[in-house]
């Protein structure tokens, strides 16, 4: 991974506006609606409502990778752990190193605040699937359609 990239990329808090929260939609639906679809069935207004609910302006934080919005991550502060809701990224900022950064980012802030890191993914998201266990995140539980994965604070 390059220096230069890593020093481009910051998370950034998001604004709240009906066109920001359109704009996350669009690129939670291009990213997951076909697992969504394949494990539950794709219900467009369901979907706007969970999103809507789910996911609060203040967890989310913009991937900027210099100038451009390379996708953003929904991290919730639980009292026993970083949760990752969900992480991102557009299609022509994937496989460059980008999510490995947010990632790293994450678990130095896990091993300083003794939070191990949790996060859940579709069991057909087999290039995601992969990515967390590329980066040691461990298995803590699966059912029908998802993998549940921690992060220990410490891994000693």
């Amino acid at each position: 991974m390059n220096d230069n990239l890593m020093n481009r990329v910051a998370l950034v808090p998001v604004e709240e506006s009906a066109a920001k929260t359109q704009e996350l939609f669009s690129q939670y639906e291009a990213a997951l609606r076909d697992h969504i679809d394949l494990a539950f069935g794709w219900d467009d207004g369901f979907q706007r409502r969970r999103f809507a609910e789910s996911y609060a302006h203040s967890d989310i934080r913009l991937i900027q990778v210099g100038a451009d919005t390379a996708g953003y991550a929904v991290i919730r502060m639980l009292d026993d752990a970083i949760h990752l809701s969900l992480l991102i990224l557009k299609p022509s900022f994937q496989r460059q190193g980008i999510g490995k950064i947010i990632l790293r980012s994450l678990m130095s802030k896990a091993e300083r605040t003794g939070k191990d890191i949790t996060l859940s993914c579709f069991l057909s998201n087999s290039k995601a699937v992969a990515f967390y266990e590329s980066m040691k995140f461990q298995v803590a539980s699966t059912d029908e359609y998802f993998v549940d994965y921690r992060f220990p604070a410490s891994t000693k």
